[in-house]
């Protein structure tokens, strides 16, 4: 597995294991609503932007270790790129999932 990847597939175990440990999670199981679907949706997108917006910004401190970890500051940046690009796709998700209709 190519190193981004693995970088940001850390970051998607991490947002769903903050996730699983919320008290969301298990309101969800005890009333699953499309109100309360809607609203852990919400949240689980959330997470998973904050972390991969936390994961991002990491290879842009130039920090000796990730760096050669990364194999290279050049890497590192692009390693920045794609976790960029993925922090934007969920944060397109997180946007749309508040406009889902919820009289279905």
């Amino acid at each position: 597995m190519e190193k981004t990847s693995q970088y940001i597939a850390i970051g998607l175990v991490v947002a769903a294991v903050l996730y699983l440990l919320s008290p969301g999670f298990q309101h969800v199981i005890a009333n699953p609503s499309r109100w309360v679907l809607q609203a852990q949706f919400m949240y689980l997108t959330g997470t998973i932007t904050m972390v991969l917006m936390i994961l991002t910004m990491l290879p842009s401190l130039r920090l000796s270790r990730l760096n050669t970890w990364f194999n290279g500051l050049d890497k590192a940046y692009g390693v920045h790129k794609w976790t960029g690009i993925f922090t934007s796709v969920f944060v397109v998700i997180h946007w749309r999932g508040d406009k889902i209709p919820l009289a279905l």
